[in-house]
């Protein structure tokens, strides 16, 4: 699994049920492959792992880049190219998908919609299937369709869950298809924010995804609003992964009503990074700290993983930690154009005026 984000690359250890990083070899040296933006392991030796290792830059693809590149593997023989292969490209405007029926050396544009194709598959049985969205996400995007290509009749078909109407508020962005069976497909809602992101599932190619099989109550269920990753375990039809939250679902009986579980599947993997720590010696907690992306932690063991998160009020990555040397329960966060204050040992934030929005770090 590749995350580019804090430059690491993992493979799960099923022994140990973790992932273990493998790319922790990467020096200040040769800083390049530290970015995991793609990998696939070798069709023919599976022990063999490509890497497509690269980190961010101010430079931009003049294709606006790709969202995916799919071979259809019946158009090809053994020992010859792939002769059928689609791309999408990364844009909201003009041809957005391209086809080339004799391995890449030209192509044509088949799409039907110019809107910003998220994701694209090729089933075993002969349909591509593409998600939508009127934005890149995971904060932008309120409206998008799902659409079926019929490979040997070149036919495209809108089997979008909702139909694009102008009270729509998310688009779809994570698609998957079932190995084992390929007419099973599930794609998930894109920047659904209320009540929680949507899932929705289909078992037949010629009826669209029908109500979700998975989506929050009228409270929140930590399913997340943006799946842009949903994979269907290609193991275990029951089984299905998906991002953000990078959680398994288990144990998915389909229309029968029964419950299913639901568990974290992150262990072993870093997303994030501590931007400042203190230690007041007056304080009953050890430590405080704010982590990249999650606020912070009130650290009253060195032992054990803290459970008193200071998200009150949230706010993302803060720059900066300090407290009061005369008052030490008085602790003072501060992100970007925002100072907070804290007197209850960190348990309650409150937002205080920042006279010029510019610093980055104080004492």
């Amino acid at each position: 699994m590749p995350a580019q984000t804090l430059e690491e690359c993992y493979r799960w250890s099923e022994s140990t049920q973790n992932w273990k990083s493998i790319s922790e070899w990467v020096g200040s040296a040769n800083w390049g492959y530290a970015g995991s933006d793609a990998l696939a392991t070798d069709p023919i030796d599976p022990t063999r792992l490509y890497i497509a290792a690269v980190m961010y830059s101010n430079s931009w693809d003049p294709n606006n880049g790709f969202t995916f590149i799919e071979f259809y593997k019946a158009s090809g023989l053994s020992g010859t190219a792939t002769s059928t292969i689609f791309a999408g490209i990364a844009r909201s405007s003009g041809p957005t998908i391209y086809q080339s029926n004799n391995a890449g050396t030209t192509s044509g544009q088949p799409q039907v919609n110019s809107w910003l194709p998220h994701k694209g598959q090729i089933s075993s049985d002969g349909y591509l299937y593409v998600s939508y969205s009127t934005g890149a996400g995971p904060f932008e995007g309120t409206n998008g369709t799902v659409w079926r290509y019929t490979l040997a009749t070149k036919v495209w078909t809108d089997i979008s869950p909702y139909k694009p109407q102008s009270s729509a508020y998310y688009g779809y962005g994570g698609l998957t298809i079932d190995i084992k069976t390929p007419s099973t497909i599930m794609v998930a809602a894109l920047n659904s924010w209320q009540p929680d992101g949507q899932i929705y599932r289909s078992t037949d190619p010629t009826n669209p995804p029908s109500n979700p099989e998975l989506a929050a109550p009228n409270t929140w269920s930590g399913v997340g609003f943006s799946q842009e990753t949903l994979v269907i375990d290609p193991f275990n039809s029951d089984g299905l992964f998906w991002d953000p939250q990078l959680s398994e679902l288990t144990n998915l009986p389909i229309g029968t009503g029964t419950a299913f579980t639901i568990q974290p599947f992150v262990d072993g993997i870093e997303e994030t990074a501590p931007l400042d720590l203190i230690s007041p010696s007056a304080e009953t907690a050890h430590l405080f700290s704010y982590i990249g992306d999650i606020s912070g932690f009130k650290h009253t063991s060195l032992t054990t993983a803290s459970v008193v998160n200071t998200r009150t009020p949230e706010f993302s990555s803060e720059r900066s930690l300090d407290f009061a040397e005369l008052n030490q329960t008085v602790i003072v966060p501060f992100e970007t154009c925002n100072l907070h204050q804290a007197g209850l040992q960190g348990f309650l934030f409150l937002r205080i005026k920042d006279p010029h929005g510019k610093l980055e770090n104080f004492i």
